[in-house]
């Protein structure tokens, strides 16, 4: 977004210019990321640009983001004060991009409805977005150069797990619904909520056949899947019914955990 942004400038300060009489507050407004050797970095950077590839939208097609993103953040103190520096260091270049984005997520509301338009799961990706982009630009220093912040130590193996798990939970889904029934008798499998019984069949899978993932860690995060997607008792209901099957399944020997998996079991 930054390097799209200062392109952006680049045009409104060649339009200033151009002016019969231009002015130099616009002029010095528009050359705020003029010369800003992390936004260089960005740019010479191979894994950003391979990154960048890979993104099936780009920021040049939200000129009216820009439009209306500039005048706003003209008048704030951050833009304002740091106008002042002829020569920012890299620190005041840091702290300038971690404001710029900042107001742009926190305080921008087309900003964000831009957002959730190109990308469909802005709305549950966001703080983990924001939170890597916030990574990437503070660990930048003098001797350590640009260098994205992932969000995942291993994107191929995340991917992997993904797809077996998906893979899993179809082919397991009778067994898993007979497990339920018979561990939650006071309700239908047809009346358990769409989300509660997907939730319900990824973590028996877990329990079953990713040895690795410790079953607390399981209970866990899908517990907390369930208090942001699902109903509000949904996730003592899981609760319950997961315990439940957990102990019958250990009970037969079909919870074997090796390795990290057998932490906090």
């Amino acid at each position: 977004m930054p390097l799209n942004f200062r392109s952006y400038l680049e045009s409104d300060k060649d339009i200033e210019v151009g002016k019969y009489f231009p002015s130099k507050e616009n002029i010095r407004a528009a050359s705020v990321l003029d010369n800003n050797g992390i936004l260089q970095s960005m740019e010479d950077n191979e894994q950003f640009n391979l990154r960048a590839k890979k993104i099936p939208y780009s920021w040049d097609k939200y000129g009216e983001v820009f439009e209306k993103l500039f005048p706003l953040i003209r008048s704030e103190d951050f833009f304002v004060d740091y106008l002042v520096f002829e020569n920012p260091d890299l620190n005041q270049q840091k702290e300038f991009l971690l404001s710029l984005y900042e107001y742009a997520f926190a305080n921008n509301e087309f900003f964000n409805d831009k957002m959730e338009e190109a990308y469909a799961n802005w709305q549950d990706d966001d703080i983990a977005l924001i939170k890597s982009v916030m990574r990437t630009i503070e660990t930048i220093s003098s001797d350590k150069p640009f260098k994205l912040s992932m969000l995942s130590n291993n994107e191929a193996e995340d991917i992997a797990f993904a797809r077996e798990l998906f893979e899993k939970a179809i082919t397991e889904k009778e067994t898993i619904n007979e497990l339920v029934t018979a561990n939650a008798p006071n309700w239908d499998t047809e009346r358990i909520t769409i989300v509660d019984m997907i939730l319900i069949e990824m973590a028996v899978c877990e329990f079953m056949f990713f040895k690795e993932v410790p079953v607390k860690v399981t209970i866990n995060e899908y517990l907390d899947i369930a208090k942001e997607y699902s109903t509000p008792k949904s996730n003592m209901f899981l609760n319950g019914v997961l315990d439940k099957i957990r102990i019958k399944l250990t009970e037969q020997g079909k919870v074997s955990k090796t390795g990290r998996g057998l932490r906090d079991n």
